[in-house]
């Protein structure tokens, strides 16, 4: 089989994309991927005002590597058979219970556990969760990928999830600038601004479930299940402009986001 030339590439992902049964699932996925909006503050507020070390730092964040396996594991044995939106509802609101944990640190109530115990609970638990709902976003389309640009179609669709997440993290990352969560705030224990950040970041990331059940153009936001992705899914129903507003974001996305850094890294006082 001949090699496809970069042209007859993009033509077949467009095409792709331009499906009523792709690109608005797609945009649900960006939605829900985008909600998770980080609070980078909330690393300066471990060391700055819970006093971890680097070492407890990294604890944390190896539980949560391990537990993000976990998750892959759990998803395979437990959880493959599952429908979709069901999936998404509880994992949602379990992320968002261990989410609001952190208000508990913030104001200093633990119930008598040590904050690390605490801490772990929050933010390992949120990376199991997101790890099997990962899962779904990609086997979605795995199956409706055209014969020749698997590799490539899908890498445009696993981009397309981390591309949401950074914008994610960029607008929290804005946020610093509208509350006051500087370090010497923090230090001094003035932590109403960063309460307020951590509020409002989770009650972001729980927003995504209410538009699970809707629809547009006759197309599930979020299909059930692969077979819910193949009926809805039919190249006699498409949308140019859809299509457009797809690349357009998913390229602007990227651009922001580098964009984003580049400024942050020559302007670091720029809030």
């Amino acid at each position: 089989q001949a090699q496809k030339t970069l042209r007859e590439l993009w033509g077949e992902m467009w095409n792709f994309v331009a499906m009523d049964g792709v690109w608005i699932p797609m945009m649900y996925l960006y939605f829900y991927n985008f909600c998770y909006i980080s609070n980078p503050a909330w690393y300066n507020f471990m060391y700055l005002g819970l006093n971890f070390t680097d070492f407890e730092v990294g604890v944390l964040f190896t539980i949560g590597s391990l537990l993000s396996c976990l998750g892959l594991w759990a998803y395979e044995k437990c959880f493959f058979q599952s429908r979709w939106r069901f999936l998404y509802l509880w994992t949602t609101f379990v992320s968002a219970v261990f989410s609001m944990m952190q208000v508990c640190l913030v104001v200093g109530k633990t119930f008598g556990m040590p904050n690390l115990l605490f801490a772990t609970g929050d933010l390992s638990m949120q990376q199991f969760v997101q790890t099997i709902t990962f899962m779904p976003m990609c086997i979605m389309f795995f199956a409706l990928i055209p014969e020749g640009t698997e590799g490539t179609t899908y890498a445009l669709i696993s981009t397309w999830q981390n591309v949401a997440a950074e914008v994610g993290y960029d607008i929290g990352t804005l946020f610093d600038c509208v509350v006051n969560v500087s370090n010497s705030a923090i230090e001094a224990g003035h932590n109403r601004g960063l309460l307020k950040l951590t509020v409002i970041t989770r009650l972001i990331q729980f927003s995504p479930i209410l538009l699970i059940y809707c629809s547009f153009r006759g197309v599930r936001f979020l299909p059930d299940s692969i077979a819910e992705t193949k009926e809805q899914t039919s190249p006699s129903k498409t949308s140019q402009v859809g299509a457009a507003v797809f690349m357009f974001l998913f390229f602007g996305s990227i651009f922001a986001s580098v964009y984003e850094a580049v400024y942050v890294i020559y302007n670091p006082n720029s809030c």
